[in-house]
């Protein structure tokens, strides 16, 4: 890795007593004293592996920064419209195609379509910036689906909204359990290949069990019913006093085969020349996402067009290569901002990347309770996980009307364990079976994850129990209860990411420039009252000036001796 003039640098470790952790280890010293032995180790920051930034640091600081946000909030709004517009149709091709049934088109394409963004988030992540980025998305992700949306669904809800029992509490028990081993995984800090590899085989188990819902479902559905009484099952479903759990499951595939004929009905092709006589907001929204199609019209074969069907194949390549090009740029301007004030890559994943990404769900499902139809949502900005505006919204939607309104909240809960099991591992696996990486294991940065994913497993947990306490009905107070819930998570996990319980980074961060390196050491000399000393005598000793500025010579040597 080079180190030029005017490459800029982390330093995330003051580890006393021990050797450190953390990748990409550019310099070594120790630090002898009163202390311990301190290990200093300094990385290049997240955003050096991205292309070269424009602006300095200074400038950025100074204002030029809100270029990067805005350049942010087109990519997300270009992850929405290639997710919307040609992903998801072209699924739908190849599932009518290839005559998948409905479960597995459910559990394996749409919940794909629904993850990809955050599969390349944690593919950039993993590979690229070797950062945290992508594990603080999926967990954030998963935070604001099962808590914000459906506090904000619940809050703008003008009545109780039904739900059935049976899929929350399903999708409940797998998700704490995918939960539960992730938190085991990250807790000491690392990932071996074998842990990856059983995360993603549990993922072929959870196909299996929803290949066979139907089956569970009755089995499940007939012991309540033995146990409790024929009218306690009644009242636990809530769905309605006249119906039993057979005529309910007979109701929810008429709804989602009816659902999937209008919906393919509704799908329309953006018209590039010709300004929209509607209302303001939807004429600025044409003026706004006009590059984006105008750009994927040329590149991307349009499926919902009858002449172009059979193009369905290229359609969905193209796609894939579009959600991979929109998630860098997302992933590049949301390191450069979280670098720019001094955020660790696992809050911007958490917080930033994931609420933007799941915008359009809270928005679809506060339109859902209000009996908006979903058509009218398009114009919403929209992110990762727009894709899910026209499935597990929709479906939301239609659902309700039909008494079973707890298929959108099993739906968004069942996409995150498909993020964990699989967004997760398979990077992972990937990475951990290089030749390039003799410990077959990958390193985590930030020691708060492992406590935020046990901060997510009680989130979940409290959340069932109070949907439970609240008899399976989506009330106003089970909205205020869930939001307000997910302001603590927030809260908490910042502050926790943050350095402001334990030392989650592994120590203070500071930001650097090659020459500041020397005052860096400097003063750390000075506060520790000690002797620094190189622990390889082949390193510069970056206290000389006439060394500090290394030529490439010094960095080829530097690189061999890593």
């Amino acid at each position: 890795m080079g180190r030029g003039d005017e490459k800029s640098w982390l330093c995330p470790e003051l580890n006393f007593g021990g050797d450190g952790v953390g990748g990409g280890m550019e310099y070594n010293f120790i630090i002898t004293g009163e202390a311990g032995n301190t290990t200093v180790t300094c990385t290049p920051k997240d955003s050096d592996e991205f292309p070269g930034d424009i602006f300095t640091t200074e400038q950025k600081e100074h204002g030029a920064i809100i270029l990067h946000i805005i350049g942010g909030i087109y990519a997300f709004t270009m992850i929405a419209l290639i997710c919307r517009d040609y992903f998801l149709p072209s699924v739908h091709c190849i599932c009518n195609d290839l005559k998948i049934p409905k479960d597995v088109a459910g559990a394996v394409f749409m919940a794909m379509a629904t993850s990809m963004p955050e599969m390349f988030t944690n593919v950039i992540g993993t590979f690229l910036t070797e950062s945290d980025l992508g594990v603080g998305t999926i967990v954030g992700s998963a935070v604001f689906n099962t808590l914000a949306v459906i506090g904000i669904a619940g809050m703008f809800a003008p009545h109780d909204i039904p739900l059935d029992w049976w899929p929350l509490t399903r999708d409940c028990v797998i998700y704490l359990m995918a939960i539960a081993l992730m938190t085991a995984v990250l807790w000491d800090y690392r990932v071996d290949w074998y842990e990856a590899l059983f995360l993603m085989l549990l993922y072929f188990v959870y196909l299996v069990i929803m290949y066979f819902n139907p089956t569970l479902q009755r089995w499940t559905r007939g012991l309540v019913a033995k146990c409790s009484g024929h009218a306690r099952e009644e009242e636990i479903v809530t769905v309605s006093k006249s119906v039993d759990g057979e005529s309910v499951e007979k109701n929810v595939e008429k709804t989602q085969q009816e659902l999937e004929d209008e919906y393919e009905e509704e799908w329309t092709v953006v018209d590039l020349t010709t300004i929209p006589d509607d209302t303001l907001l939807q004429k600025l929204w044409w003026f706004y996402t006009w590059p984006i199609n105008v750009l994927y019209f040329l590149t991307v074969p349009d499926s919902r067009l009858e002449k172009r069907r059979k193009l369905y194949p290229l359609t969905f390549i193209m796609a894939i290569l579009w959600i991979g090009i929109s998630s860098y740029i997302t992933s590049w301007m949301i390191t450069e901002i979280g670098d720019t004030f001094g955020i660790p890559s696992s809050v911007m994943g958490l917080v930033f990347i994931a609420a933007g990404g799941d915008i359009p769900e809270s928005v679809s499902s506060t339109l859902m309770v209000l009996k908006v139809h979903p058509t009218e949502i398009r114009t919403s900005i929209s992110s990762s996980s727009a894709v899910e505006l026209n499935t597990t919204s929709v479906l939301a939607n239609y659902a309700t009307e039909a008494g079973v309104g707890s298929m959108g909240l099993s739906n968004s809960m069942g996409a995150n364990t498909l993020d964990i099991l699989l967004c997760l591992s398979l990077p992972w696996l990937i990475k951990c079976l290089l030749p390039s990486n003799p410990t077959k294991s990958i390193e985590i940065i930030s020691k708060g994850l492992a406590l935020n994913c046990l901060f997510l497993f009680g989130c979940v947990f409290f959340l069932f129990l109070t949907i439970y306490f609240f008899k399976f009905r989506m009330t106003k107070k089970l909205g205020v209860t869930c939001f307000f819930l997910y302001l603590v998570f927030i809260t908490l996990a910042t502050l926790l990411e943050m350095n402001v319980f334990i030392d989650a980074i592994a120590g203070p961060s500071f930001k650097l420039n090659d020459t500041d390196i020397l005052d860096y050491l400097d003063t750390i000399d000075s506060e520790s009252d000690s002797d620094i000393t190189s622990d390889d005598d082949n390193l510069p000793d970056l206290r000389n000036p006439a060394v500090h500025n290394l030529s490439d010579s010094d960095e080829n040597d530097m690189d061999d001796e890593d």
